[in-house]
């Protein structure tokens, strides 16, 4: 007889967690690859510096208008280093 859903999924909960926690200690960590590389980074910065359009650097550098806004977002905020030199909040007109 299968069990009620509530145990059950606290189960299969507490396993998968215990899983990734044990991939994690063996150096395996999960998830997609970024596409955003050290070299990519570095292009899509400078080139906003330059202050060349944000579909002008996406078709350039070969990603999506979307990760160049992340991308840029990101080295505004601080929350991964900023390769070139610093962007202003006002760049662009931009939030």
């Amino acid at each position: 007889m299968p069990c009620s859903p509530g145990p059950c999924s606290r189960r299969r909960t507490r396993k998968t967690k215990n899983g990734l926690e044990a991939a994690r200690k063996r150096g395996r960590v999960g998830g997609r690859r970024p596409v955003v590389d050290d070299d990519k980074r570095a292009a899509i910065l400078a080139r906003h510096q330059r202050g060349e359009s944000i579909r002008t650097i996406a078709a350039g550098v070969k990603v999506s208008i979307g990760v160049v806004h992340k991308t840029l977002t990101a080295a505004r905020s601080g929350s991964e280093p900023a390769i070139a030199t610093d962007i202003p909040d006002s760049a662009g007109g931009h939030p």
